[in-house]
């Protein structure tokens, strides 16, 4: 029986969907918390590193090693842009637009040049409350 026939079905593979939902959503957190032990432990390491004037360590399972990376911090958008255009520079920006913006120019009646509009049908899952 299809789960069309059978609303019963449908309910259970509603309730399959949201228990692989919450153990996708505990591993999340599990990973966060994790995530977070290790830049903990790592500003640890930093810090020792720093206190001993070294640049790097090693234990029995890893060796680590101080490296300054250079990252780019754009503090004036406008100049930046400007630059962009002049040197035709576009691969310093992602290629990619913000979701959010172009939805609400297009519920403000706008259209945006060089963009096409597609709806995908996606599932909003909601969790019950459930009395134990």
């Amino acid at each position: 029986m299809t789960p069309k026939k059978d609303p019963a079905l449908l309910g259970k593979l509603v309730d399959e969907l949201e228990t692989k939902r919450r153990a996708r959503m505990a591993i999340e957190k599990s990973l966060e918390s994790a995530r977070a032990d290790e830049d903990e432990m790592k500003q640890r390491v930093l810090d020792a590193l720093a206190a001993a004037k070294l640049d790097g360590a090693r234990g029995t399972l890893a060796q680590v090693t101080r490296k300054l990376t250079p990252i780019p911090i754009v503090t004036d958008w406008a100049k930046f842009y400007r630059y962009i255009t002049k040197h035709n520079a576009f691969d310093l920006l992602h290629r990619r637009v913000t979701n959010t913006a172009i939805a609400e120019r297009w519920e403000a009646g706008e259209v945006v040049s060089g963009v096409a509009r597609e709806n995908r049908l996606t599932l909003h899952v909601s969790s019950l409350k459930v009395e134990a």
